[in-house]
């Protein structure tokens, strides 16, 4: 139960890592959340540490106008995570998006997926058979609603006329 080491990460603005998850074949971490220290608003924050708390890289995605962060991820084959991504304090204008990077924390795909609502979230994703199932909530006037989503590993839904859209995150 004793403390073997601890690290302060974070800037001066609020700042919040919520998910961490092991790469395969080393003894590296990856933290998600967000942070507001980096520009005036949250964006996604990403963090590669060692298991004994050294940064490897770490890297902030955002849009222009938007507040977001990392709320759930899921550990892929290859040292590929998915992330899904909305505004952190499901604000009106959250969107319900995923993101799926590489072992260096390049952007491999990013999508919005629009539900009409004004405002979405994906709170958690996980694996199935060609794919992932993301789900969440979508709200309009006042009235929340289940929100799930089959995605196949290329972040598209076969079959459906609604279409992800590129969402442009950097």
């Amino acid at each position: 139960g004793g403390v073997l080491w601890a690290r302060r990460y974070g800037t001066v603005s609020p700042d919040q890592f919520g998910k961490v998850k092991r790469f395969s074949g080393d003894s590296t971490l990856l933290l998600a959340g967000y942070s507001s220290g980096f520009g005036n608003k949250n964006e996604v924050w990403l963090t590669k540490v060692t298991v004994e708390g050294a940064i490897r890289w770490s890297r902030t995605y955002s849009l222009p106008d938007e507040e977001l962060g990392a709320i759930d991820m899921l550990a892929l084959p290859g040292n590929q995570f998915l992330i899904s991504v909305a505004d952190p304090s499901y604000q009106v204008g959250s969107p319900a998006m995923l993101m799926k990077i590489d072992e260096d924390g390049n952007l491999l795909w990013v999508y919005r997926y629009k539900t009409g609502g004004e405002r979405d979230i994906f709170r958690e994703v996980l694996p199935t058979n060609n794919g992932f199932v993301a789900a969440g909530s979508s709200a309009k006037n006042g009235d929340e609603n289940i929100y799930i989503a089959k995605i196949n590993t290329d972040g598209l839904i076969p079959g459906s006329d609604c279409c992800p859209a590129l969402a442009g995150l950097k």
